[in-house]
């Protein structure tokens, strides 16, 4: 089974994806290619792409006005532009603290999903452990409202995420027949401000629960320390910290 990590990404987290794609090249290995996709003209992004040679860069034509929601269709299309068995999504402002192969996401051969029921979401809506955010119930409505799946389980619960090629191909699919058109055309009609009208992992781990559920080993959050990989997020919001910028120099060491 081969495995690629794509970095969907963009000029202002030109600085994460630099500190990212540096902890990818030290600790990742076993994986098919890297592939770092950012819009033409971006020349942060480029500036970054000239030090890794060995990962290759896909730059698209950005639709004007669109610009998260593009990147999303990115991410939907990752079986198209890489072409493996399997992807691994990382965000750019993420980085690896450890060895990092495509086995560290399997168990038993399949790929693991973490998930919490959204109901148990709404029952810690007073409560902070663990941390209670409202945007996972406003994802859901935007994955129904999509796919007409209405899943019990919300799956962005860590970076990174990783699907099969055929997840990707079965959104497609669901979308074309739920809404006759296809996938790019449905994304690029929903609300384009955050918080957006399209959640593409969401929408994705509702495909993967609707129609290849026997493929992926399901584990329930509240066992996800187990499973949390060696990856740590920041937020591309606020730009990178200085604790932060620290902690990654002294793991590159």
């Amino acid at each position: 089974m081969t495995t690629s990590i794509l970095i969907v990404t963009f000029d202002r987290d030109a600085e994460f994806l630099s500190y990212c794609l540096r902890t990818v090249a030290k600790f990742a290995s076993g994986f098919q290619e890297v592939v770092v996709a950012a819009p033409h003209g971006h020349r942060g992004v480029e500036f970054v792409m000239s030090g890794f040679p060995q990962f290759r860069f896909h730059r698209f034509a950005e639709t004007p006005g669109k610009g998260f929601l593009h990147h999303m269709l990115i991410k939907c299309m990752a079986d198209v532009i890489c072409g493996t068995d399997t992807v691994l999504h990382l965000d750019s402002d993420c980085w690896l603290t450890g060895p990092m192969t495509p086995e560290t996401y399997l168990k038993d051969g399949k790929i693991v999903m973490l998930y919490r029921s959204y109901e148990q979401i709404r029952k810690n809506a007073n409560h902070k452990d663990p941390p209670w955010n409202p945007l996972q119930l406003y994802w859901q409505v935007a994955s129904v409202m999509a796919t007409c799946w209405t899943s019990p389980y919300e799956v962005m619960l860590r970076h990174p995420l990783c699907y099969y090629r055929t997840t990707y191909e079965k959104l497609r699919e669901r979308i074309q027949e739920i809404h006759g058109i296809p996938l790019h055309e449905y994304i690029f009609r929903c609300r384009a401000e955050f918080p957006t009208g399209f959640a593409e992992f969401t929408t994705l781990g509702a495909t993967a629960w609707e129609r290849q559920m026997d493929r992926y080993c399901w584990v329930d959050g509240k066992w996800g320390h187990l499973y949390q990989g060696v990856v740590r997020s920041g937020w591309s919001h606020r730009g990178i910290k200085d604790d932060e910028r620290a902690e990654i120099e002294k793991l590159l060491a």
